[in-house]
């Protein structure tokens, strides 16, 4: 564990950005006087989003401590101690600098390891039950179940907190509402819902030797579908060294797919395994005739296409396919542009396929995030309140550009037409009620793509197994919320 300070040194950052709107709503156009900050603390090129106000009061709370606990694998996203000239760690500097001047707070970044046992879980859970006032916010990871101890504050009974506003993830924060009660919340405070959103990168070279047509356009079109896909890589697969197998090392492939961006093909195809009631009790809804439909298109291209890759290529055998123009598409999160960017093969990236064109829109599912949580034992609620909104908007506005715009898209991509496609991506985010309460309801979600890496041709089986257990494991989850209240 460490206890780290942000300590009030003079800021000079210059970031050369603009801001797109992210997976929440549309912004409102309020101005707060908070945003004219000296030359120096502004970046040298501001959109109109970027300039946006929170609408946050001015109010000083007297150098009071402000305590948050972190991950160490993400500390970075949330403290530095200095600035180094590099752009997002400068950002991260910035941001807490005009957040504790602000609002006159002494914020303090506490973080621990990830070990189940003795890390970040463990601390929060310990202090949750023990009540000991700790933390002011937690940040945990959403499958480590810290929200189930019923410890954490209804954040939308909350003053301060409006998760209308742009640097907030709708994705997330509609879809994890229990009982219409939201417990945790993610914005752009993490990056998290970056750099896991689940992408596709494909090999323009390939795209124009095998005439397979302009696919921004195709994806703007709204034809970017399994059909297409299907069909792109029936175009590109060969066997090249001729021994009737395909091989990593030798072949060329159409697709490449690992555990998630394949249990993404799902959620991109429209599932969604429960829908809440009025009173926001989750009930599964998902097993019909059309899920049938998905997951045989989704058994088909993972097992029976030739030419697609599952989880058998290293990362080094996909950069060495992309390099020498022998993989096509690599369906994969979007962290993997910082590795891409190093090959001399020119990548663009687009959503993962629609199912088919009936399909209305693209969507787009995450590797996993932390979320941001306020215990119960917090009495200053408003304080707490206005801090997390403070935190996420500075981020928005300095945080996000910096490693969206410049990371990302000024090194990683490598056309403006990419970049449009990443912000669409970002701004059709999808998370799964059933993923992100794996752990109370045994891993149902994991389920449905577990049975096609086993290669059942079929989910009806698997399904009639599950189904008792998994209807009673979600009325034990949703009337454990119901004793909370």
């Amino acid at each position: 564990m460490r206890i780290l300070r942000i300590t009030a040194l003079v800021l000079t950052i210059a970031l050369a950005v603009s801001v797109f709107v992210s997976c929440g709503k549309s912004p409102s156009s309020n101005k707060n006087e908070t945003d004219n900050l000296p030359a120096a603390e502004n970046p040298e090129i501001e959109s109109e989003e970027t300039t946006l106000g929170d609408g946050l009061p001015d109010i000083d709370f007297g150098g009071a401590d402000f305590t948050i606990a972190v991950r160490n694998s993400r500390l970075d996203d949330f403290f530095t101690e200095e600035e180094t000239g590099e752009i997002k760690n400068d950002a991260v500097f910035a941001r807490n600098r005009v957040v504790e001047e602000r609002f006159g707070i002494t914020l303090h970044v506490v973080d621990y390891s990830d070990d189940w046992n003795s890390g970040l879980r463990a601390v929060v859970n310990n202090s949750l039950l023990a009540a000991d006032g700790a933390f002011d916010i937690v940040v945990p990871d959403y499958w480590w179940g810290c929200e189930t101890l019923g410890a954490f504050t209804d954040l939308l009974t909350l003053n301060y907190l409006d998760f209308d506003r742009p640097w907030w993830c709708h994705g997330w924060n509609q879809n994890v509402r229990i009982l219409n009660k939201l417990y945790t919340a993610v914005g752009d405070y993490t990056l998290d819902m970056i750099r896991n959103q689940e992408v596709v990168f494909f090999n323009k070279r390939m795209v124009e030797d095998y005439s397979l047509g302009n696919i921004y356009e195709t994806v703007s079109a709204g034809k970017w579908t399994l059909d297409k896909l299907n069909l792109d890589i029936a175009a590109v697969s060969a066997d090249l060294n001729g021994d009737g197998k395909m091989t990593s090392d030798a072949d060329c492939f159409g697709a490449s797919f690992g555990l998630h961006s394949g249990r993404n093909l799902f959620y991109s195809f429209g599932l969604r395994l429960a829908s809440a009631d009025e009173e926001g009790r989750y009930h599964y809804d998902y097993y019909n005739d059309r899920f049938e439909n998905l997951y045989s298109g989704v058994h088909k291209l993972i097992n029976l296409t030739d030419g697609v890759d599952y989880d058998k290529m290293s990362v080094d055998q996909i950069m060495s396919a992309m390099n020498e123009n022998r993989l096509l598409f690599w369906f994969a999160n979007v962290r993997n542009a910082e590795t891409l960017r190093s090959l001399d093969a020119d990548f663009g990236i687009i959503p993962t396929p629609k199912f088919d064109e009936n399909q209305e829109n693209y969507i787009s599912s995450n590797l996993g995030t932390s979320y941001f949580a306020i215990p119960n034992y917090v009495t200053d609620t408003d304080r707490a309140a206005i801090i997390l909104e403070a935190l996420n908007y500075e981020s928005h506005r300095l945080v996000r550009p910096a490693y969206y715009d410049i990371v990302l898209k000024g090194k990683g991509t490598r056309d403006e037409d990419s970049e449009k496609m990443l912000d669409l991506v970002m701004d059709v985010s999808y998370i799964d009620f059933v993923f992100v309460n794996a752990a109370a309801l045994d891993y149902a979600a994991e389920a449905v793509f577990d049975a096609v890496i086993a290669r059942k041709d079929s989910y009806a089986s698997s399904y009639e197994k599950r189904q008792n257990k998994d209807n009673k494991l979600m009325e034990k989850l949703m009337d454990s919320y119901a004793e909370m209240n």
